[in-house]
């Protein structure tokens, strides 16, 4: 590079420096399922909640059943209130499920209904109360009498008379009722494993209808009379869509239902192969900026539209999903470690869509609900997209409380700054306040390979105490594939490539791992380690490092370092 060239990029690098210095400062102790949860206790005025957010629907017991989650995790009293008070408003002493407390009772006539039943048998544990277990009873019976299909598919919808309702599945009604059985079940010893065998068996018949062969993923609904235009000869019997969302339900129930199913059951090897095929779809479609999948799924960033080129968003529930069934599926075993990688990802591409306004949280980019689109542009409609919606609040709370964001007993969590250091130009500290220091380590200019000696680098020191293989995570700032990686090395062993993808001017923590996504162990004793980074590319710089026996777990924003 000449003298002139090397000066420009230097300068454009100090005047990005510039920039940085006026961006707003991370929170870096935030615990960001408790804040989501935490929202739900008063409206955006600092009120109590009232009014639909209330309500006996399935989205907003999702919702609830995320605060249940945090509570479990935090024993946060205020949360379990608040699932109380709802449950109570909706459940009668004698079981029966009311719209409010001395009202006219819900008509349990859509899978979408029955959905809230799953948050009733988490109040009827957590309170002992009676009506509770009465009310599950009560939707137990119903899901027996439920119509179906010939194939023995559930309806989505209870309602004879309607030929637009008979014969008619959709892929979200698989969540409205499996977890729900799998959970009756286990809390039920009368029930024995009529309900666990009866939500393997719907499971694998929705698949059969709705599990695309090719991609894995799944149409939003399916039509056994082809009453519906999008089900009419010559088209096939499901809807032309791969919706987000409805992919998500799916896999969610997959993942709910596999966990409680006995090794040798009847059903366990289809649904694992469906498992397997749908994370084949996750990984194919992941979209890597912001970190999660578009509302179209298996479509481009833009589709073509009658109303012109419209864009594919990134949307928040589905994607919250989908990072928790692959985070789910990887704890037991079922994924390799590599694919815990998409849900870090997608886990870092959701906070990141967390804003804190007169400290409430708010999350953006979920869609409200869809009914089942003919087309494309019929799922992308911005308006729909909104603040605060409780299937996006609900599948975010599933995907932070899941063990991704827990360390176990024993797991080991050391942190360090990279900027506490020796660092040698071009590779110097910069003040950033996103920093969780106030500062960071840049590279602020191209230096080649490891070969070419001591030039940028940054050393640093962590002491560990007790040995083990752990994973390394570095919390970087990497705007663009110019500015995305460094070398790397640990106690002076061979040099490591340690690139992260893309991120514009966010930090976001990044594990170091091979090509193919596979984590690098790195097997260490206890004491004193020093890890070098050079050579990186210019623009690339590294906040804060962590080392952990936690194999699988995403830091996200943490402020302290810690042994457990």
């Amino acid at each position: 590079m000449s003298g002139f060239f090397a000066a420009l990029r230097l300068s454009l690098l100090l005047a990005a420096a510039l920039v940085l210095l006026h961006m707003p400062a991370a929170r870096a102790d935030t615990d960001w399922g408790l804040r989501i949860a935490e929202a739900a206790l008063t409206n955006r005025q600092g009120a109590p909640v009232s009014g639909s957010a209330r309500a006996w629907q399935y989205q907003q017991a999702l919702y609830l059943y995320g605060l249940k989650l945090v509570y479990d995790r935090t024993g946060d009293r205020r949360l379990l209130e608040h699932v109380k008070q709802w449950g109570y408003r909706h459940v009668e002493p004698d079981g029966r499920i009311v719209a409010a407390p001395g009202g006219a009772a819900i008509e349990l006539d859509t899978l979408d209904s029955l959905m809230p039943g799953l948050l009733v048998l988490q109040l009827w544990q957590a309170t002992g109360d009676q009506r509770f277990r009465l009310a599950a009873d009560t939707i137990r019976q119903r899901l027996r009498d439920w119509p179906r299909t010939s194939s023995g598919a559930f309806w989505h919808r209870d309602a004879p008379s309607s030929r637009f309702s008979s014969n008619v599945i959709w892929a979200d009604g698989s969540f409205m009722f499996t977890p729900f059985l799998v959970e009756y079940s286990r809390l039920v010893p009368g029930d024995g494993r009529t309900g666990l065998d009866e939500a393997a068996r719907q499971l694998d018949v929705y698949g059969r209808h709705l599990q695309d062969p090719d991609t894995g993923l799944l149409w939003h609904a399916y039509d056994q009379d082809r009453d519906f235009m999008w089900a009419r000869l010559p088209r096939p019997q499901h809807a032309p869509v791969i919706w987000c969302r409805a992919v998500g339900w799916y896999g969610i129930s997959l993942v709910t239902v596999l966990d409680a199913l006995p090794e040798g059951h009847a059903y366990r090897p289809a649904l694992m192969a469906r498992l397997a095929k749908l994370v084949e779809g996750y990984r194919s479609t992941f979209v890597a900026d912001p970190g999660g999948w578009r509302q179209v799924m298996a479509g481009p960033a833009v589709i073509q539209t009658e109303n012109g080129p419209t864009q594919n968003f990134v949307e928040t529930s589905c994607s919250s999903m989908h990072g928790y069934v692959i985070s789910k599926a990887v704890t037991r075993r079922w994924l390799p470690l590599a694919d815990h990688a998409l849900a870090a990802r997608a886990l870092q591409g959701m906070i990141d869509r967390v804003s804190l306004e007169n400290g409430r949280a708010s999350l953006v980019g979920a869609v409200r609900g869809t009914g089942i689109g003919e087309k494309a542009a019929d799922y992308l409609d911005l308006t729909r997209v909104v603040v605060d919606d409780p299937h996006g609040l609900g599948a975010f709370l599933l995907l932070h409380e899941t063990p991704l964001r827990r360390l176990p007993p024993g797991t080991v969590l050391v942190r360090q700054e990279a900027e506490s250091g020796l660092a040698r130009r071009p590779m110097s500290p910069w003040q950033y306040p996103g920093a969780s220091g106030g500062r960071l380590v840049l590279m602020t200019d191209a230096t080649g390979g490891p070969a070419e000696g001591p030039v940028g680098r940054a050393l640093v020191r962590v002491d560990l105490p007790r040995p083990g293989n752990y994973r390394l995570w570095g919390r970087f700032r990497a705007p663009d594939e110019a500015s995305n990686g460094f070398w790397l090395r640990v106690d002076g062993g061979d040099w490591i490539w340690w690139q992260v993808e893309p991120h514009r001017s966010r930090l976001r923590w990044t594990d170091l791992s091979r090509g193919n996504g596979e984590p690098v162990l790195l097997p260490l004793m206890a004491g004193s380690h020093f890890i070098e980074i050079a050579h990186g590319k210019p623009g690339t710089a590294i906040d804060a490092l962590v080392l952990t026996t936690g194999q699988i777990y995403v830091p996200v924003d943490e402020a302290t370092a810690e042994a457990r």
